[in-house]
């Protein structure tokens, strides 16, 4: 082939990720189309469809890919030899609508699929071989139904310039529309799959073989496989003709419209090949291929007539809404959805004397004429599109009414009595179950009369079930007050004896009561309360009798007396005084006293620093600052006290400054230091100046003296007098400055 002109103008959606890893099991299809431009000039388009829901991968050449999509290309061959391949730029990207040919359904919310076109110019010379335009990519979804190892194997894509079109500049046939990407399961397909020519040829439409191509091994072959190419192997009973599980008799296209007619009755993806072959004057020019995967989904009903009821049953291949009234009167309650697309709705029942209406939403209030089975029906939206219908069949049972009575002491704790005064219409017999439902997660099947007892307090709502022989069911619902006194209050483990003050709570172990009752308690000690457990502080020593008594909310009274029940002991007061009352670090020693109340052992703890059980003990304090001191006293009967004082120790700073030092290495007086104790000191900082006025030393350490040399290190010093200049800053942030004069002999 002599290829004059190439050029790629890349507009294709669906490309895999070219030279990825990653398999593009999110090709769903493709088709590739021509126009002869004259002059041995064609356009050549390459449609790729993309399942845009999985993101596993991309558009081959796509920019905007998150997973850095490579470049792909398709490979022109003159006969069964590759004579070039065609880089592919960015493509352009559409995505499809979900279209269905029922307008009173919508498609599932989960189906995205994308359309991207690559169109590239390319010049053949006409020859008397075929050319064949190919691309390739693997893999298919793997949920794909009717084909053997769906994400294993890839789809070929292509199309075939026969000599005939070469020599006629004829041009391929083009679909109109995109493919069905959902397809409405049992409902009829009724797509419009036609094409167009631009040569005005005559258009064959069949189903045919999609074609195989790329593999797990290489799933974005750089080249495609040279033709001819291997068809899908379709599974069970799958074909090229019935590829598409659907009812009799099946999926169809009609071959001279391209109208796909069936109603698939199985839920799934299909791989399906749709061609159109092109004859002018009774010779075949071209034939186009779409390979694309059906989707079949559950579409939703705009409008949907349902109305809650006993059984869905189906008679004649229609579904009925059976609903069983157990009584004359009833009402139908209307389910049907999407309310908001309803416009009206329309109730009638056949009563032997006619038919009776409602056009409210819910058919309220109905009094049937008597026992039987009747007719009725549910129409939506009447006279407007989308409209439902639901047939009914309503069956009126025998009336059953629910009853029961209870008796019991209100005021003491005793079972309740239930009995059941449940009726039929039909028998006494004709009740056939008792379920007993007590309002506190307990139950009981098939008595009619018994005793229960309650281990809580409360209002309850006891609710009777019963049944019939007609499986009617009706349910009765009475409050049981159930707030009885008990003989007294059982108590928990409590402080019952302690030391001044003391907290005593009384915590109720009684299960019946609750805050519904009133309980008030007598403290003993002139004070009072009132709840189910209560706390008192009890500050005065002494023995305390314990009063409650408790009123029901029916009004029931009890009361209960614990004589003796609290004892309070008289604690010790813990207390000292001490001298003097600050003291410094040079005078540490300070002299304390005992001051206690009731107390027979003390036990002084001078925090870190040592401990004393002397009555008046002295203690010397080595810290500055404030040592904390604590004193803790017991009484002969036990009860203990503490008292807590701090003693302050004041940090005395005493700094002298020498007036000489005899730097001359004789190891005596050789370095000038300040004197005295300046451990609480900060911010410090020595100077020595000379009679010029030039600082010859300086250090911000206490511990660091100067050795008779300029900073320590350089020359030595004359002899003569030097000033020194000392800045501090005391324990209380107060600056301190000392001057002196120091002689310096050698």
């Amino acid at each position: 082939m002599n290829v004059k002109y190439f050029k790629i103008l890349l507009l294709l959606l669906g490309l895999s990720t070219g030279h990825s890893t990653l398999f593009a099991t999110h090709i769903i299809g493709g088709e590739i189309l021509y126009e002869c431009l004259g002059n041995e000039m064609y356009e050549i388009t390459m449609k790729i469809y993309r399942d845009c829901a999985t993101g596993q991968a991309c558009f081959d050449s796509d920019p905007n890919c998150p997973f850095n999509a490579g470049i792909g290309s398709v490979s022109i061959f003159r006969g069964s030899t590759l004579e070039t391949t065609a880089v592919l730029d960015a493509p352009i990207i559409t995505e499809i609508e979900a279209k269905i040919s029922n307008p009173c359904l919508r498609p599932p919310a989960n189906v995205c699929v994308e359309e991207g076109i690559y169109k590239f110019r390319v010049s053949l010379a006409t020859i008397d071989v075929p050319y064949t335009i190919s691309y390739q990519r693997c893999c298919r979804n793997r949920t794909i139904l009717n084909i053997q190892s769906p994400g294993a194997v890839g789809g070929t894509y292509t199309t075939t310039i026969t000599p005939l079109a070469q020599q006629a500049c004829n041009s391929s046939p083009e679909f109109i529309d995109f493919p069905p990407i959902i397809i409405c399961n049992n409902e009829d397909i009724n797509f419009d799959h036609s094409a167009i020519d631009i040569d005005g040829d005559s258009l064959v439409y069949s189903l045919c073989t999609p074609f195989v191509g790329a593999n797990t091994v290489n799933p974005a072959p750089e080249r495609a496989e040279p033709p001819p190419y291997d068809g899908v192997t379709y599974i069970g009973n799958f074909s090229i003709t019935n590829p598409v599980l659907a009812e009799r008799p099946g999926m169809r296209i009609d071959a001279a419209t391209g109208l796909i007619t069936g109603i698939p009755s199985l839920l799934g993806q299909y791989v399906v090949g749709i061609c159109v072959e092109a004859y002018k004057d009774g010779e075949l020019m071209n034939v186009i291929q779409r390979d694309f995967q059906f989707n079949v989904g559950e579409c939703v009903p705009l409008v949907k007539a349902d109305v809650e009821e006993t059984e869905l049953r189906v008679q004649n291949d229609q579904e009925i809404f059976y609903i069983r009234i157990c009584g004359l009167d009833g009402t139908l309650v209307n389910e049907s959805t999407e309310r908001f697309n309803i416009r009206n709705q329309n109730w009638g029942i056949d009563f032997p004397l006619g038919r009776v209406q409602s056009n409210e939403w819910n058919f309220e209030d109905i009094t049937f004429p008597g026992i039987g089975t009747y007719d009725g029906i549910l129409i939506l939206n009447e006279g407007f599109p989308c409209n439902d219908t639901a047939l009914i069949q309503i069956e009126v049972l025998p009336d059953l009414t629910p009853d029961f009575s209870f008796e019991y002491d209100i005021c003491e704790i005793e079972p309740v009595s239930f009995t059941d005064r449940s009726t039929s219409a039909i028998s006494p017999a004709a009740i056939t179950d008792w379920i007993w439902d007590f309002g506190n997660m307990d139950t009981i099947f098939n008595e009619q009369q018994f005793n229960y007892q309650y281990d809580t307090s409360g209002n309850f709502p006891v609710s009777l079930t019963v049944k019939d022989i007609n499986d009617c069911e009706e349910t009765i619902t009475q409050t049981v007050s159930y707030f009885p006194v008990p003989e007294e209050i059982l108590l928990g483990a409590l402080e019952d004896r302690g030391c001044e003050p003391v907290a005593v709570t009384f915590t109720n172990l009684s299960n019946l009561l609750s805050r519904e009752y009133t309980i008030d308690w007598d403290f003993g000690d002139g004070n009072t309360g009132t709840g189910l457990s209560p706390t008192h502080l009890y500050e005065t020593p002494g023995i305390y009798d314990i009063a409650v008594s408790i009123i029901s909310p029916d009004g029931c009274t009890t009361d209960t007396l614990w004589e003796e029940l609290i004892t309070i002991l008289q604690s010790p007061v813990a207390d000292f005084s001490f001298s003097p009352m600050i003291v410094s670090n040079f005078n540490p020693t300070v002299d304390f006293t005992d001051q206690s109340q009731n107390a027979r052992n003390l036990l002084w703890d001078f925090n870190d620093l040592g401990t004393s059980e002397e009555l008046n003990p002295s203690f010397n304090f080595i810290q500055s600052g404030l040592n904390p001191v604590l004193l803790e006293v017991t009484s002969d009967n036990g009860c203990t006290d503490t008292t807590l004082q701090y003693v302050e120790v004041l940090p005395e700073i005493r700094y002298t400054l020498p007036n000489a030092f005899t730097p001359n290495g004789d190891g005596t007086n050789d370095t000038f230091f300040g004197k005295g104790n300046i451990e609480d000191a900060t911010s410090f900082q020595m100077t020595v100046w000379n009679r010029y006025g030039e600082s010859i030393f300086e250090t911000t350490d206490p511990n660091q003296g100067w050795n008779g040399r300029k900073n320590n290190e350089g020359q030595l010093a004359p002899n003569g007098v030097y000033v020194v200049v000392v800045n501090f800053t005391n324990f209380r942030g107060e600056a301190f400055t000392q001057t002196g004069y120091i002689s310096l002999v050698r």
